[in-house]
């Protein structure tokens, strides 16, 4: 794991998914969010219901070489309402399991401004990029539960805190968040609060304070800098 990434909880981020779901076969072209900060790159799978695209997959990544980070310098890291989306050339999701036997190490993707399927301008044909680790595997299914709180995975890249929404079942939300929040905003698995009540996607923007519950239930407050990321329609059933 690169060091500019610290996942705390592992253990609890890397969700089994069990033989049935890790031996189904899930090839295409698996469209993904594209954080960037100075500090590196995380790449958010965009998930559905339904196969080869149920499962919630967070990565971090890297230019696969000189020429593609050089390409990635570009992409502005000072406006993080930026939306970057890539295409990557097809695969299979499951290759990118903690416990893979053929673990995918690189991939290439087109990258956009805005969202690949939804009229995003095309910046480049062919990036490339390595795959550092996996830092979130869960696989999908309409009929999820659902807690009273939404849960949210933190991880800190350089020093930034970014976090993920947990999907649950349908109808859900996929988000991203960049945080402020000091010091106990450690990368990890949080319950989040806000009135003492559910926080849905509709709710949160720009300035929303927030208190982060740790699994030992130690309160962090924290401030959203920036939506970066917000689906539904996808997640509708």
């Amino acid at each position: 794991m690169r060091a500019w990434i610290r996942v705390l909880t592992l253990l609890t981020l890397l969700a089994p998914i069990g033989l049935t779901a890790a031996q189904e076969p899930r090839q295409g072209v698996h469209g993904m969010a594209l954080i960037v900060s100075p500090a590196g790159l995380i790449a958010s799978h965009l998930p559905m219901y339904h196969a080869p695209h149920d499962l919630q997959v967070v990565l971090s990544v890297s230019p696969a070489t000189r020429e593609d980070r050089d390409f990635i310098e570009t992409l502005s890291a000072s406006t993080p309402e930026i939306l970057y989306t890539i295409s990557p050339e097809p695969f299979d999701l499951n290759r990118l399991a903690p416990e893979a036997p053929d673990e995918l190490e690189e991939f290439c993707a087109a990258i956009y401004l805005g969202h690949f399927e939804r009229g995003g301008r095309q910046l480049s044909e062919r990036v490339c990029f390595a795959v550092e680790d996996t830092l979130l595997f869960r696989q999908l299914q309409t009929g999820m539960g659902k807690d009273d709180k939404a849960h949210w995975h933190v991880f800190e890249l350089g020093g930034e805190r970014y976090a993920a929404h947990e999907i649950g079942g349908a109808p859900d939300f996929d988000q991203w968040l960049r945080l402020s929040g000091g010091r106990k905003l450690d990368a990890g698995r949080f319950r989040s609060m806000r009135d003492n009540t559910i926080v849905g996607s509709g709710k949160l923007e720009r300035g929303t304070k927030l208190t982060l519950v740790r699994e030992d239930g130690d309160k962090v407050p924290a401030r959203i800098e920036a939506v970066l990321y917000r689906e539904t329609a996808d997640l509708t059933r």
